[in-house]
């Protein structure tokens, strides 16, 4: 993991180097291991290093390539750069390094933007071409690692936070009112790519790569999940193949040259990461959990049952609610931009409990999109049967479920303490029905029913609404609940859930790698029929059977609950 910065003036004047360190410095807790500056013609890059692959100071950033016509920043690790740097050395490359940022480096110099494809692994860079006087950045295929940018007529300006733009004399903060209107209605209260809080300041959508020469920018999308083709293949053969695909991630995912562990929650994602990982380590694993002193919210003893059967070198540490409390001002100061998803204050504990053991963690991160975990997919199950229904069978069945909701369990988050009551949830569900797919998801999920924001947030340009009725035409051939998968790994992981693992690792200095979105798995879960995933009323039906040989059942089969804190105090 690393910090990158830097800027390009498309006037004469030559970079300022003491604003380059600067932009480099605010971001110091992404790479406290070493700081880079290169100030190239009119073209500054900066670096903050967490050494993970090849500590030796010849993977020292920004680095040139051995020719000394092209200059790369990096974040992220390129987990096959071995087989990249083999087919580079038989073309005749030199290398000065073991690290992976000079694979990339020679990769893009061979391949230009076609080596995207061939990055197995999550990255942000930027590249500066001294002759042809021209920057490309590139983000992975889900946006694990982040990247924004500013553009204006005098300069381009780039960085993995937001701080650092920000810090550039030409950037004006102001307000931006279509990323409002997403904020109130997409995920948790996130802000969906290319939009960021502040009007002008943009994000480099995930799977997208970018040149930018003589002030212009020019934008292409190099892979989409909605290009993937159905295939007919047989249950037995999806469990081993599907197996034998996250396996080879978790494996691929293992190479470090710093102490390497997991998250484990007791949960099925971060369990079977766990056990793929033990099975595939020479040494005993560590992994790492945290509780809360409220016990609903607390999964220990589900953890550290998992540990013990894998066994593992656990680490375990309990929190007081008020601790959460104490951290909040700090990561809301950190933060750049909104994001409602109190999710983020147990990552950053967890975090932060972790880095003191080691440096870099596995997590269970996309196995809910993936393999369709969420009770979201379950409700739209059902309404699919209840819009059949005549409107007055329909008000009926809302009062007789509204009068029961006492008595249910709707809740993934507590069945004591819910954060949301099943009150609120049945308003949401019914009031749905019979609207269009992407406006019953906002619905669902929202933080807000959309009606009620648009009367909120005036003077957007395009609606959260509109925002996803674009993503769901991509996918409009496929069934409702492929489609909703699609559109939760583009939302809820990209701009959501990722966006909250880094922030809360980085700001601890922690490198956090999430083997369930590696592009092979991901490719080929979805070629496959949605009913494999959920199976009649059984969620994550594929991954249940993937986990039966490394996990107890109760393990497996126990339900989904979130990582969450008790917020309803």
């Amino acid at each position: 993991m690393c910090g990158i910065t830097g800027f390009v003036n498309f006037n004469s004047q030559k970079p300022n180097l003491t604003l380059l360190k600067k932009m480099t410095e605010v971001i110091a807790y992404r790479g406290p291991d070493d700081q880079g500056l290169k100030i190239m013609s009119n073209c500054a890059l900066g670096n903050r290093r967490l050494s993970i692959i090849d500590l030796s100071p010849a993977g020292h950033m920004p680095m040139w390539d051995f020719k000394h016509n092209f200059c790369i920043t990096f974040n992220g690790e390129i987990y096959n750069f071995q087989e990249l740097k083999q087919d580079l050395l038989r073309k005749g490359y030199k290398f000065n390094s073991n690290s992976d940022t000079e694979v990339v480096l020679n990769v893009f110099i061979e391949y230009k933007q076609q080596c995207l494809n061939k990055l197995k692994g999550m990255f942000a860079f930027a590249i500066w071409n001294q002759k042809e006087q021209e920057l490309f950045i590139a983000r992975d295929h889900f946006g694990i690692k982040p990247l924004h940018y500013y553009l204006d007529r005098e300069v381009f300006i780039f960085g993995s936070e937001i701080k650092s733009i920000l810090l550039h004399p030409n950037v004006k903060k102001t307000l931006n009112a279509t990323a409002l209107s997403h904020y109130f209605s997409l995920g948790f209260g996130c802000i969906a790519s290319p939009e960021t809080i502040f009007k002008n300041v943009s994000k480099l959508p995930p799977a997208h790569y970018a040149f930018i020469k003589n002030g212009n920018i020019s934008i292409s999308r190099y892979w989409d999940l909605a290009d993937t083709k159905a295939q007919k293949i047989s249950f037995d053969e999806v469990v081993v193949t599907s197996a034998k695909l996250l396996e080879q991630s978790v494996r691929r995912q293992l190479i470090s040259d710093v102490p390497l562990g997991t998250f484990l929650s007791g949960g099925l994602d971060s369990s079977i990461i766990s056990a793929l990982a033990q099975n595939n380590t020479s040494h005993q694993l560590k992994t790492f959990s945290i509780g809360f002193d409220d016990k609903h919210f607390d999964e220990s003893k589900y953890a550290l049952q998992v540990a013990k059967y894998l066994n593992t070198d656990h680490h375990h540490k309990q929190f007081r609610f008020q601790e959460v409390l104490d951290i909040l001002p700090k990561i809301i100061d950190n933060l750049d931009e909104p994001l409602a998803d109190a999710s983020i204050l147990p990552v950053y504990l967890l975090s932060q409990f972790t880095r003191s053991k080691i440096t870099v963690s596995l997590s269970g991160d996309g196995g809910d999109e993936l393999f369709a975990g969420y009770p979201t997919y379950l409700a739209h199950k059902f309404a699919r049967f209840l819009n059949w229904l005549p409107q007055y069978l329909r008000l009926f069945s809302k009062a007789i479920a509204i009068t029961a909701s006492p008595l249910l369990n709707l809740t993934s988050l507590n069945k004591h303490t819910p954060n949301f009551s099943n009150r609120m949830k049945f308003d949401r569900f019914f009031d749905g029905l019979n609207q269009d797919l992407g406006i019953q998801h906002l619905n669902f999920l929202g933080p807000m029913p959309v009606s009620q924001k648009d009367k909120l947030v005036l003077n957007h340009q395009e609606t959260a609404t509109a925002y996803v009725a674009q993503i769901l035409k991509r996918v409009s051939g496929w069934d409702s609940q492929k489609q909703l998968q699609y559109l939760d790994l583009l939302i809820y992981v990209g701009e959501d859930c990722l966006v909250k693992v880094d922030r809360a690792s980085s700001y601890n200095s922690l490198e956090v790698r999430p083997p369930i979105l590696d592009v092979d798995l991901t490719e080929y879960i979805f070629s496959l029929p949605s009913d494999y995933k959920l199976h009649n009323l059984t969620p994550k039906y594929l991954l249940k059977q993937m986990a039966q040989p490394y996990l107890p059942d109760n393990i497996i089969n126990r339900p989904k609950k979130g990582f969450g804190i008790p917020t309803h105090q």
